[in-house]
């Protein structure tokens, strides 16, 4: 796709309205709650390695002109002489020399509040591209809300004293699209190991076991002697657990009908069976079976367990671990598997990213606004740990500008997988939720909006 039309429309008239684009700072802030950073590394590299030819100027001219529109074409013939010595004509604009993008590492724990990333223009007369890839670098929201909400749950299952796979990722199939699925099985893995996510296992650590499934009972004439064969092949085949769905005919068909003699099976073979109620009542069921083989002197955990999936999400989760308890069981041999409702509840404001001006026309720029929760930060800014470890946004001077945490994208590869995963899971203070802002910040803000 062209990197041009990677925008929003109203975009393609700010250079014509602006009073003065020469040099232009912006920062990303997560306004509503804190976070993992999580995507912002690679997607931002992806606007630093956009390349902008004359044909994507012609084209996004064109395409600008069917909408009614002007596209600011000048600018970016001016962008491409800038880049290469006056020269237009089979050139590009290489963006990494127009803007500068700083951020915190992808893995950190960002107090709410935090200018995470900000974002400036190194050549001159350039302000507006500072903001013309806006919207793509917001859609890193996405995998840094799937990041939090995993370690949400991984926090969870920790303060039980419980294991990281009682939580397993159903995800694959209920995805948007793959980069949902890159992104959101990616988050996952940051913290939790369990996932039926095959395409995790490509470049990242992952773990599952085998699976029933309703098409392989269906593919049996007789259902029973589909649940005994798979435990025995199973077995032969090395594993040491395997998941049973139980509801292809009725749940009460298998309970009633063929968990005994699969239980029994189960103990020849040396194999734990892992009962899956798929739909109803499933707690009831899983109830019921533990009862039934309770009395029949088989023991949770070490001889059978459960997986759950049926539509689950992580607090339907945390509620239906209360009714287990309530029903005399414990939590340990119960799992659940999560598929999409790991984020489908979750958008840009539940994070509430917002990339707004702090510097502007040779001077600090603030968005006051009607809301003090919407109020921007004014000015270059820095930030850095103290001997405590809270993090302080502070304002820079030219004595400051080296001395902070941000990392400048534009000197660095992107980040591997594994020193992400290494940072998120290393130590940080979790118990920060909001940044810290310096004296002469917070006195900055509350003059220029007294004023």
């Amino acid at each position: 796709m062209n990197p041009l039309v990677k925008t929003d429309v109203y975009n393609l008239s700010h250079q014509m309205l602006k009073y003065n684009p020469d040099l232009e700072v912006s920062n990303i802030v997560n306004r509503d709650r804190p976070m993992i950073l999580f995507g912002f590394d690679a997607i931002a590299h992806e606007v630093l390695d956009y390349e902008i030819s004359v044909n994507d100027i012609v084209q996004a001219t064109q395409y600008a002109k069917w909408m009614g529109l002007i596209f600011p074409n000048e600018l970016w013939y001016k962008a491409i002489a800038a880049c290469n010595d006056g020269i237009v004509e089979g050139k590009t604009a290489k963006i990494k020399q127009l803007i500068k993008i700083e951020c915190l590492p992808d893995g950190t724990w960002v107090p709410r509040g935090t200018p995470f990333a900000q974002i400036s223009n190194i050549k001159k007369g350039f302000g507006e591209l500072v903001t013309w890839w806006e919207g793509r670098l917001l859609h890193a929201w996405f995998p840094s809300a799937c990041a939090t909400r995993a370690l949400e749950m991984r926090h969870y299952l920790e303060s039980r004293g419980e294991r990281l796979t009682r939580f397993h990722s159903f995800g694959f199939r209920s995805h948007r699209s793959m980069e949902d699925a890159y992104w959101s099985s990616r988050a996952w893995s940051l913290f939790l190991p369990g996932t039926d996510d095959f395409n995790v296992r490509v470049d990242l650590m992952a773990e599952s076991i085998p699976a029933l499934a309703h098409k392989v009972v269906m593919n049996w004439d007789n259902e029973l002697e589909c649940y005994l064969n798979t435990l025995r092949r199973c077995a032969k085949a090395g594993y040491k657990m395997v998941s049973i769905v139980i509801d292809t005919t009725s749940s009460k068909f298998f309970i009633d009908e063929c968990l005994s003699s699969v239980q029994d099976e189960a103990a020849k073979c040396g194999i734990i069976p892992v009962y899956r109620p798929d739909s109803g009542n499933v707690l009831d069921q899983a109830d019921r079976i533990c009862k039934k083989l309770d009395s029949w002197k088989y023991i949770p955990g070490k001889d059978f367990a459960f997986i759950i999936g049926d539509s689950v999400s992580f607090d339907e989760a945390r509620e239906m671990d209360k009714t287990w308890k309530i029903l005399g069981h414990n939590t340990s041999y119960l799992t659940w598997g999560i598929g999409a409702k790991f984020y489908n509840d979750l958008t840009r404001d539940w994070l509430g990213w917002s990339m707004k001006t702090s510097y502007s026309n040779h001077d600090d720029r603030m968005k006051c606004t009607d809301s003090v929760y919407k109020r921007s930060i004014p000015g270059k800014v820095s930030l850095s740990y103290d001997i405590s470890g809270l993090l302080w946004a502070h304002t820079r001077t030219d004595d400051s500008c080296e001395n902070h945490d941000y990392r400048t994208l534009n000197k660095l590869n992107p980040m591997s997988f594994g020193m992400i995963k290494m940072i998120a899971n290393g130590a940080q203070n979790f118990h920060q939720k909001e940044i810290v802002f310096s004296d002469a910040l917070q006195t900055k803000r509350t003059k220029m909006c007294d004023a």
